[in-house]
Parts: structure tokens; C-alpha cells; sequence
């Protein structure tokens, strides 16, 4: 056991000033972000919170990049079968006889909503698919020209 010591202490092991990875320090809210954070629901801030977290010490690491972009592919797939469901219910809601106006009304902007977040999925899905195999220059480019830093 000594002899695993000897070589963590030599080397601050652990120590952070001598993390492998990091903690990531997030930047304060802009006054923009939190006045959109109700209309957008917070969408925002966890894009915002993650996508720091593929930076080691400023320089991009690649392995944390990919992944990251595979689980925003995923939830954004997620979010798509999700809205088709709910456009396929609220069709289905608008063909029960009986329902009043407002209720109508509201199954029309729920699926708008809905039909709207589809668009912006797909649209998702098809620009970000080529950046799971991002070469290490692109993926700096893409954190460099995203708002991260303010």
C-alpha cells in the first residue's frame, strides 16, 4: 500500500489543483437568460450547465464532447416521440363529440405547441447528428462559439 501512497502524495493526487477532471464553474445568469427562463421554461440553463463540462482546464475534451452530443441527440429524438403523441391525443381528444370552445381551442394550441416542438426536434437532430463524431477542432468551435462565456 506504500507504494500506491508514495506516488499520489509525490504527485498531489487528488488535490485540486491536480484534477483530471473538473469542477465546472458556471458563469452568473445574464439578466436575458433569467427573464427568458419562465417562457422557455428553463430549456436554457441546462444546455448552459452541461455543456461547460466537456472543457478541461479551456481545452475541449473530446470523449466528454461526443457523449454529451449523443445524450442531447437522444433527448431531443426523446422530446420528438413525445410531441407525436401528443399531437396524435389531442387529435383524438378534437373527434369526441361534446366538447366546448375553450376546450377545443386549448387542444388546437397544445398541438401547435406541439407540432412546433417537433419541428425544432427534427431540425435539432438533423444539424447537431454529424457532431457525435466530432473531430477535436469542430468541437472547440462549437464551445467557443456558444455563449459560455458572456
Amino acid at each position: 500500500m506504500t507504494e500506491v501512497e508514495k506516488p499520489r502524495t509525490r504527485y498531489h493526487w487528488g488535490t485540486p489543483e491536480n484534477r483530471i477532471y473538473r469542477d465546472v464553474a458556471i458563469p452568473e445568469s445574464s439578466r436575458l437568460e433569467i427573464i427568458l427562463t419562465l417562457p422557455l421554461s428553463g430549456a436554457y440553463s441546462m444546455y448552459r450547465t452541461r455543456l461547460p463540462g466537456t472543457r478541461v482546464k479551456g481545452a475541449v475534451y473530446l470523449p466528454d464532447f461526443r457523449k454529451l452530443m449523443q445524450q442531447f441527440l437522444d433527448e431531443w429524438a426523446d422530446s420528438n416521440l413525445l410531441a407525436t403523441v401528443f399531437v396524435s391525443a389531442n387529435v383524438a381528444f378534437l373527434a369526441v363529440p361534446g366538447i366546448d370552445a375553450l376546450q377545443k381551442t386549448a387542444s388546437l394550441a397544445s398541438s401547435s405547441f406541439a407540432m412546433m416542438n417537433i419541428t425544432v426536434g427534427v431540425h435539432h437532430v438533423w444539424r447537431h447528428r454529424s457532431k457525435v463524431d466530432a473531430l477535436y477542432q469542430d468541437a472547440a468551435s462549437i464551445t467557443s462559439n456558444s455563449m459560455l462565456d458572456y
